[in-house]
């Protein structure tokens, strides 16, 4: 499934500007897969997973198996969850959106990530930190194929919980 870049910013753009804190969150572990052509319900994306502060999906996958790239993809935001529930402890969680493209070796190795994240230098930190930091350390399982180059393109979306109004927690 190829998307243009324009495309992908755009939603990127969207799904970045609609995390104001009196959205909804989503329960934790929620997995979407489309399974063959056909309308997704992950715009596109053959698999998301939707964490509470973290959204994560696939938009391309070249030269890795369907199930390796799904266990990588829940690992990735498993460890982003955990990242940002830091973050937000710290009060240093921030709104961001970001795409990686990550080249894998033959032998299954992340040796390369190129990183496009939303403006902003909180929003930076936390790509780096949250993001691209455990999709280094993603492993898949090595090829015997020499002239295949493997791809996996990844887009996330976070924003810090939102705070509850009037309730018991809200002291004014």
């Amino acid at each position: 499934m190829r998307r243009t870049g324009a495309a992908l910013a755009a939603v990127l753009g969207a799904a970045a500007l609609s995390c104001a804190p009196s959205r909804d969150v989503a329960e934790p572990r929620t997995t979407t897969t489309q399974a063959g052509p056909g309308p997704s319900t992950g715009a596109g994306y053959t698999h998301v997973a939707r964490r509470p502060l973290v959204t994560v999906a696939i938009g391309e996958v070249v030269g890795i198996p369907e199930e390796p790239g799904r266990a990588a993809l829940e690992a990735l935001a498993d460890a982003f969850e955990g990242c940002a529930e830091d973050l937000a402890r710290q009060q240093k969680l921030v709104s961001g959106a970001a795409r990686i493209v990550a080249k894998v070796s033959r032998e299954g190795a992340v040796e390369t990530v190129a990183l496009t994240v939303s403006p902003g230098d909180a929003v930076k930190a936390n790509a780096l930190l949250c993001f691209v930091a455990p999709a280094k350390l993603l492993v898949f399982p090595a090829s015997a194929q020499r002239e295949v180059d493997r791809v996996l393109l990844v887009e996330a979306v976070w924003a810090p919980e939102a705070r509850p109004r009037g309730g018991v927690d809200d002291k004014r």
